[in-house]
């Protein structure tokens, strides 16, 4: 169990197909690059994770996964107050499997 750190921006949680191809800290730096790029063009921070998560999966189908790739992106800092659709605050992005 890892303790959580009031700093920390979001949890990355991801299938082996993500993480057989990038390193841990590989894989947040990413992720923390593409949700400020998009935060700087004025993305919601549900936005900017949901581009983060599809962004690493393409990375991960890029560098030649071969497995399944889920990627979920979880924001742990202040809410933002529900939009009338109520979608859950988490983002995931699943790659399709690609056969060997």
């Amino acid at each position: 169990m890892l303790s959580r750190a009031e700093e920390d921006d979001f949890l990355l949680l991801a299938s082996d197909g993500l993480w057989d191809v990038l390193a841990n800290q590989e894989a947040i730096s990413l992720a923390m690059r593409c949700m400020n790029r998009a935060w700087e063009k004025g993305a919601t921070r549900k936005a900017a994770a949901r581009i983060a998560a599809s962004v690493l999966t393409k990375a991960a189908i890029d560098r030649g996964s071969k497995d399944n790739i889920t990627v979920v992106i979880i924001d742990l800092k202040t809410p933002q107050p529900m939009s009338s659709n109520h979608e859950p605050s988490s983002t995931s992005y699943s790659g399709p499997a690609r056969s060997a």
